[in-house]
């Protein structure tokens, strides 16, 4: 649920989104400069070009060095970073309005520059950004993720493919590379200046105009998104072996976040079953005989999924799967006992806006990154009034045939992960337990 009533948007000739969300009066402002380009739009053979650019932002312009910056940033007693993920790079602040607009006005210049004429600075930069990844790729919990991720979606996947790159390719980056990519992402359609708070729309747009305005269109990149194999996974962890382990259970859900009369609506179901898997593992005497939860997740890809969580021991994973069979069966097939807890969950559906409201007035971070999600997914703000009725007005039998929908669309795959004995079924034996014939071998694709 996001909640986007004051937010403008203008969009300047080249492409460049300029979106503020403007509380006249409010001392501070959350803002950040966003190009929608990351560590996995690096080229083949060429990971770690977003990172290494994003290093080498500070050293771009001729009268701003990487200490006057951060020398800046110190004295103006602000919140403020250059980082790179896998789909975006950005340079954020928050703080009074004032200051952050003076850091913010520097990182712009360091950002449009697009130059590398300190090689030594380059090779400097290099050594640090293929260090950080060694020390992560080297460090056991990033090993695992990366070894559980390859499992996953198969060694070749770009999700496997650390973020910020690979130290081997990056010690072979030449400056042409770098260079190359910085032209072909800072630019307007990849671009985009996201604020909360303080700062007002006009403002922001004659901010963007003196530093961006001129920039090319160029296009904009696709936010990332992989396809997950549909195979069962089991993925030993050797730390928890004989103590627990972690299950899912994933169903193909692609139509019903395609459907405008169920999308807006999965956001009461994941309440709703989450609650009612929490209910149905509760113990007469209070005490959790293990941990569920239901979640409804789409990919930048479009294509979406229903997946149970599940946390069991070797020695509960039956029972604690049994109640959750029961519990789902019970809501598809429409039982009235689940019909009151569906009922107070949708009730609470006015609250939780407001509460969530009340928390995003006040954090003007939230607000910023909430918008850039928004943004970076399909361009525009949704409509939070219309999404507020469509959940006001669900009925029990309504979310009852949205649940049948995706236990019967497809067989799911599993993933299981810490303690791996025999006990574990793969997807077509969770499909018989679950007591549903769905058809199997249909790609799923994962979020981004």
């Amino acid at each position: 649920m996001r909640f986007f009533d004051n937010v403008q948007i203008t969009v300047l000739d080249n492409g460049f989104i300029v979106a503020t969300d403007h509380f006249p009066g409010h001392a501070r402002t959350a803002a950040t400069i966003l190009t929608a380009s990351g560590g996995f739009h690096d080229p083949d053979g060429k990971s770690g070009c977003a990172h290494l650019v994003e290093h080498m932002f500070t050293h771009a312009h001729p009268s701003i060095t990487q200490k006057d910056f951060h020398r800046l940033i110190s004295r103006r007693a602000i919140k403020a970073n250059i980082t790179t993920s896998r789909d975006h790079t950005q340079a954020h602040a928050f703080g009074l309005t004032g200051s952050v607009m003076e850091v913010l006005d520097n990182a712009a210049m360091m950002v449009v520059a697009r130059k590398i004429n300190d090689f030594d600075r380059l090779n400097h930069e290099r050594r640090v950004v293929g260090k950080e990844q060694f020390d992560e790729l080297s460090d056991r919990e990033g090993a695992y993720r990366y070894k559980r991720l390859a499992s996953i979606f198969g060694p070749q996947s770009k999700t496997v493919r650390p973020e910020g790159g690979i130290p081997e390719e990056i010690e072979k980056l030449s400056r042409d590379d770098l260079l190359h990519f910085w032209h072909d992402n800072i630019v307007g359609s990849n671009m985009m200046f996201v604020s909360a708070g303080g700062l007002s729309h006009v403002d922001a747009i004659r901010f963007c105009r003196k530093h961006f305005g001129r920039l090319p269109i160029g296009y904009r990149r696709d936010r990332f998104g992989d396809e997950l194999r549909m195979t069962d996974v089991s993925f030993r962890q050797n730390e928890y072996q004989d103590v627990l382990f972690w299950a899912r259970a994933r169903f193909e859900a692609s139509s019903l976040f395609a459907d405008p009369k169920t999308s807006s609506r999965l956001d009461l179901m994941e309440m709703f079953l989450t609650q009612a898997l929490h209910d149905a593992l509760r113990l007469d005497d209070g005490t959790l005989y293990g941990g569920a939860k239901a979640a409804f997740t789409q990919a930048s890809t479009g294509k979406g999924f229903f997946t149970i969580h599940a946390e069991c021991t070797p020695e509960n994973y039956k029972p604690v799967y049994s109640r959750i069979a029961e519990t789902l069966n019970g809501i598809a097939s429409g039982l009235p006992e689940y019909a009151d807890l569906f009922e107070n969950t949708r009730e609470s559906v006015s609250h939780i806006f407001a509460e969530h409201g009340a928390d995003l007035m006040e954090n003007m971070l939230m607000r910023r990154v909430r918008i850039v999600d928004a943004l970076l997914q399909s361009s525009i703000m949704p409509d939070v009034a219309k999404e507020k009725r469509l959940l006001e007005t669900t009925s029990y039998q309504q979310a009852a045939a949205i649940l049948r929908r995706v236990l019967a669309s497809h067989a799911p795959t599993t993933e299981y992960w810490g303690h791996i004995g025999p006990e574990q079924m793969n997807g077509r034996q969770m499909a018989a337990f679950f007591k549903r014939s769905g058809a199997s071998g249909v790609p799923i694709a994962a979020v981004a």
